[in-house]
């Protein structure tokens, strides 16, 4: 994976990591700072979190992946260029 394919990529999960925080958020209001509906009701949201949440950690895996199998490849070019 190239470097500009990379740093687009983290620019996207970058954006799903703040849409991530601003649902953590909002459920956080409306789950704590209300009293008409059990906290129950909003059980799909927290499975829907957890499913944001986990399809960021394997991106972010991996980017990791990638950026350090980029760096052992320009390390052994310029192993071979010496």
């Amino acid at each position: 994976m190239s470097q500009k394919e990379m740093a687009y990529r983290i620019e996207e999960l970058r954006f799903n990591a703040e849409r991530i925080h601003s649902l953590q958020n909002t459920l956080f209001a409306a789950i704590f700072h209300q009293k008409e509906f059990s906290v129950g009701d909003f059980e799909w949201a927290f499975v829907l979190l957890g499913e944001m949440t986990m399809d960021a950690l394997e991106e972010l895996k991996v980017l990791t992946n990638c950026a350090f199998e980029n760096f052992r490849k320009d390390g052994e070019k310029n192993e071979q260029n010496d």
